[in-house]
């Protein structure tokens, strides 16, 4: 291949690059860390003849793939001298020439960030019938009128998508529910509006979700009083919502199940969108499930009945054996998809179980354990009998918020608290031995001080705690990590400089010790540990039990679920191959269905090298293929 066909094929690939995780389906997720590595090497390269080896493994990497064959033709052929596609006034491909082409790759890949402002107006009051409008903008500055100016870091080369949706017993919405807002490089962007019928009565909510790469970014909650007076003033009110995302590129989840709670009328309230358009959901909703009694009443039932038959109890106290356990454990699941799945959401999961490898659950309520949720249906053949969510899917969580998961976390710096046995210390001393860049530090003796400072000292990629916990739903920010000398740490310690130094590290935060991935509601917002990590601090990734968990159990799911992040494994696929490797220890131990684990499916975590001197290069081949 010659320099000049080389360079034309990677500017094919930039202008394809976003359309990849549709063409190539879960497989991307798998094939991304190739073809980054190959696209870092290219960049890196000063041989020109090397340099056009490279794009040849790359291109006969993608070419495997019949459907990205023919549209890199197409668009290779397509190509004028000015980098744009004939007939095409979309943006263009960086110029011919190997300076702009590299410039190109790195915004690809890991674009810097540009912060921009949110402004949303909405109508403080409709009356029962009337249309009114919501006005979304992204503004350089913060605007003069604004109670309160944040900044969003976004990618400048994605556009902003806005998704507008509500109760249908709320509001109507009239027109395209999904706009998208575009990125100038120094101007304010164009303003959307979403026309809406108001429907209710009442103080009625109206949800504005905001994606960037199909990742929710951020999610506003708007709420416009309806009233039947025939005529109502038409007042303003500005509404400020501040949501991050950029840094790497990160191949999107086959599916997000958004799930909204509403308090009045109770019920939950969900949204399917394929953020990869692996499968035909495109912002499919909203189905709703009415809640005929307190959710937080139910989800104290469950985690009670989940610690009895952890003990191996019945609900009447009687002793159960492992295989009874095993079926109580199914029934609870297939009664959790009896509750939570109507039947519109049961047709669509018949739909699209088979095409979907990795989902995502991103909610704002805080019961419910989605692991234990297992399928079965049998209104229609053939008769759907799954696996638990968290076994059928690489599946992991996220809160709507205003923060997104990053795709790499690059670690150099563990910080381990072990107040138990010390395993799960060991296991990091064991860890840094083989990988010389890695750096333990531990408190002695496990304090609340020697803790506190240990947070407040911050550089660390990863925060293990090992330890007794305690959660109480009706005082979750007293939840607690206890320790030997009767001290604790709690979730409410979270807060001033210490969280602002757990911001900017942001963490993986693994608390290994009972109940506390719990959340609840405090007065005007979710509460606990996995908010006061991921919503507060914005940390990375956050890992919880939901219910008491034994030393033992816990140790292995550490253990199991480390390895597999250290082979390179995304969190999707390790924590699946932790859960199966925990239940095969023990299958009668729920154990390995406590955890929560909130990051994004498709992140990794990068650990220095075995061996000084980088990482290997990448091979040329996908996974589970040999070499020729």
């Amino acid at each position: 291949m010659t320099g000049t066909a080389s360079r034309r094929n990677i500017q094919a690939l930039l202008l394809v690059w976003p359309e990849l995780p549709a063409l190539f389906g879960s497989l991307w997720i798998s094939l991304f860390p190739l073809c980054r590595d190959l696209l870092t090497r290219i960049v890196s390269c000063e041989d020109p003849g090397e340099r056009d080896w490279l794009v040849v493994d790359l291109f006969e990497l993608l070419s495997r793939n019949e459907a990205v064959q023919q549209r890199l033709r197409e668009i290779r052929n397509g190509l004028g001298r000015d980098g744009r596609v004939r007939g095409n006034p979309d943006p263009a491909a960086p110029p011919p020439e190997w300076e702009a082409l590299d410039s190109g790759i790195l915004q690809t890949l890991d674009p810097p960030p540009v912060t921009r402002y949110t402004d949303i107006s909405a109508p403080r009051r409709l009356a029962q019938g009337d249309l009114g409008a919501l006005t979304v903008g992204l503004s350089v500055s913060p605007l003069p009128y604004s109670l309160a100016a944040h900044g969003l870091d976004l990618r400048p080369d994605i556009q902003v998508e806005v998704h507008c949706h509500a109760g249908a017993d709320d509001f109507e919405i009239l027109g395209a529910p999904v706009r998208s807002l575009t990125l100038e490089p120094d101007a304010d962007t164009e303003p959307i509006a979403f026309r809406i019928r108001a429907l209710g009565s009442g103080l009625r909510p109206l949800y504005l979700d905001f994606r960037q790469s199909g990742a929710l970014v951020g999610a506003v909650r708007v709420e416009i009083e309806i009233a039947t007076a025939d005529v109502l003033s038409e007042e303003q009110r500005t509404v400020h919502g501040r949501f991050e995302v950029g840094g790497p590129y990160l191949p999107p989840a086959d599916l997000d199940l958004r799930v909204v709670y509403e308090a009045e009328p109770p019920r939950l309230r969900y949204v399917l969108h394929s953020p990869a358009g692996t499968v035909e959901a495109h912002y499919v909703g909203s189905h709703s499930i009415p809640l005929q009694r307190p959710a937080n009443d139910y989800a104290r039932h469950l985690l009670d009945r989940l610690e009895s038959l952890k003990r191996g109890w019945d609900a009447d106290e009687k002793l159960l054996l492992s295989p009874e356990i095993v079926a109580k454990l199914e029934a609870l699941g297939h009664e959790l998809y009896r509750e939570l799945f109507s039947r519109e959401m049961r047709v669509l999961y018949r739909r699209l179980r088979n095409r979907v490898r990795t989902l995502q659950i991103t909610s704002d309520e805080p019961w419910i354990p989605w692991e234990l949720v297992k399928p079965y249906d049998d209104d229609e053949t053939p008769i759907v009998d799954d696996e638990f969510l968290c076994l059928q899917f690489e599946m992991t969580r996220w809160l709507a918020g205003e923060s997104v998961p990053p795709g790499e976390i690059r670690v150099s710096r563990v910080g381990v608290v072990d107040d138990l046995e010390g395993d799960e210390e060991s296991y990091f001393r064991e860890l840094a031995a083989e990988r010389p860049g890695l750096e333990i530090t531990s408190p002695r003796p496990v304090t609340q001080e020697t803790v506190a400072d240990l947070l407040d000292a911050g550089g660390h990629q990863i925060l293990h705690f090992a330890a007794h916990g305690e959660a109480d739903s009706g005082r979750i920010t007293e939840a607690a990590l206890l320790f030997g000398d009767e001290t604790a740490l709690r979730a409410e310690d979270l807060h001033g400089r210490r969280q602002t130094r757990l911001r900017d590290d942001r963490p993986l935060v693994f608390l290994n010790a009972c109940q506390v991935g719990q959340q609840g509601w405090n007065l005007t917002r979710l509460d606990g540990w996995a908010s006061a990590c991921v919503e507060r601090c914005r940390c990375s990734s956050f890992i919880g039990p939901l219910w008491v968990v034994g030393t033992r159990m816990a140790g292995l799911m550490a253990r199991a679920l480390y390895k597999e992040l250290a082979r390179g494994l995304t969190f999707g696929e390790a924590v699946r191959e932790a859960r199966r490797a925990v239940r095969e220890a023990s299958p009668s131990n729920p154990t390995w269905l406590a955890y929560s684990v909130y990051a994004h499916p498709n992140a990794r975590v990068l650990l220095p090298p075995e061996h000084p001197g980088g990482l290997s290069p990448a091979p040329a081949y996908l996974p589970g293929e040999a070499p020729e």
